[in-house]
């Protein structure tokens, strides 16, 4: 990457060095709030993208991330850039990029290989549904803000209302939207916030 990293203490984030005579390299930040993840060994950490430049980025974190040599950040749209972790502290990381990027493809989210997808963690955390006063155990195979994908044995209705209920989140309710029992595909009645999706995976065993 040309340029020299510099550290801003002001935004604790990197930035690059101006060019000479180019004074338009001096602040390229942008703030950004972005759902992601980071993938660091066969596991998924949830985190928000706060702001960017071409060297690095702020990111909110949910759970404090190993520091391993190699650590990837996933978009929703499938994009991906390894980054090394530099600082985390107070429920904050700043990390930098491995190679060169282009601020654009942090910026836009109309390409990469799957430009409509929301962004979904890979967990296999317990819960139950609720149906007509009865409890029926099921296993999450992943979850985003909007949904789940859910393993349950017992027989569910296409657009059937559930009740979702977990020791993390207080209850809250879904429909069906697909099934290939014994996976179904929920759809939440209301958007879970940032907060609830990472106070919810956080509790994924190490």
């Amino acid at each position: 990457m040309s340029g020299l990293h510099k550290y801003s203490a002001e935004l604790n984030l990197f930035q690059l060095d101006p060019e000479a005579g180019d004074q338009r390299t001096a602040a390229r930040f942008t703030l950004l709030i972005r759902l992601a993840k980071l993938l660091v060994d066969d596991k998924e950490y949830l985190c928000v993208i706060r702001d960017a430049s071409q060297a690095g980025m702020r990111l909110k974190l949910f759970k404090r991330i190993p520091t391993q040599s190699r650590i990837v950040i996933e978009l929703a749209n499938g994009e991906r850039f390894p980054v090394r972790k530099i600082w985390e502290r107070d429920g904050f990381g700043g990390f930098a990029f491995a190679e060169e990027v282009s601020l654009e493809r942090l910026v836009e989210t109309g390409h990469g290989p799957f430009p409509n997808h929301k962004l979904r963690l890979r967990t296999l955390l317990g819960g139950r549904l609720v149906v007509g006063g009865q409890d029926y155990p099921i296993t999450f195979e992943n979850l985003s803000v909007q949904g789940a994908c859910i393993t349950c044995e017992d027989l569910l209705a296409i657009d059937q209302l559930v009740r979702v209920e977990t020791d993390e989140l207080p209850a809250f309710h879904a429909k069906v939207r697909w099934r290939q029992r014994p996976q179904y595909g929920l759809v939440f009645e209301q958007m879970l916030s940032f907060e609830e999706l990472g106070r919810f995976v956080e509790h994924q065993s190490d």
